[in-house]
């Protein structure tokens, strides 16, 4: 009798211990980007600003030739992060030649928790980014209030965005900024 008991309570603890680590996980969602169709990137990014997960945005080993502007917009209640980096560790991912402007936009926080969103670009290199003269932001542009960006381990060579050696422009308030290991 006492070891069914203990059977039972020890039923319990363990239904309980998965039910915890259940609501407790955080939620993530992956995408994956193939340099033969980058276009996809731009569905990707619209998915991941409405979907209320973290978010990690993984490029296959490559050159990537993007050439339409990718935009991020989160709707008012996103407030997890997105993330770039490559599939393979230590597998270069080069976006280069007619490279399109990766812009985010928007005030980053939730009103409701206080939490900032948080953009990391991660062992992803831009390199001879050459764009017409007709566009003028340079490769990332990210525009808003409330943010925790981090670039870390990125390299920038030999971009010119309309003549000009432009790479990113940060256009931010009340926002913080982590640039490891990079080069420019």
């Amino acid at each position: 009798m006492f070891s069914f008991k203990f059977l039972n309570i020890f039923s319990l603890l363990s239904i309980f211990a998965v039910i915890n680590m259940f609501f407790t996980t955080a939620k993530s969602a992956e995408f994956y980007v193939d340099p033969d169709n980058p276009s996809v990137l731009s569905e990707i990014l619209s998915e991941a600003s409405m979907n209320n997960e973290d978010d990690i945005i993984y490029f296959k080993p490559g050159v990537y030739d993007l050439s339409l502007d990718l935009i991020y917009e989160p709707a008012p209640t996103e407030t997890y992060s997105l993330t770039f980096k490559p599939a393979e560790k230590n597998k270069l991912v080069l976006i280069n030649r007619e490279a399109s402007n990766f812009l985010f936009k928007g005030d980053f926080s939730n009103v409701e928790t206080g939490n900032d969103i948080k953009i990391i670009f991660e062992d992803i290199s831009f390199l001879d980014v050459l764009t017409d003269k007709e566009k003028e932001h340079p490769m990332i542009e990210i525009v808003g209030e409330n943010l925790d960006i981090k670039l870390k381990n990125c390299s920038f060579l030999g971009n010119f965005i309309n003549n000009k050696n432009s790479t990113i422009n940060l256009k931010i308030d009340n926002s913080k900024v982590s640039i490891v290991n990079n080069i420019f």
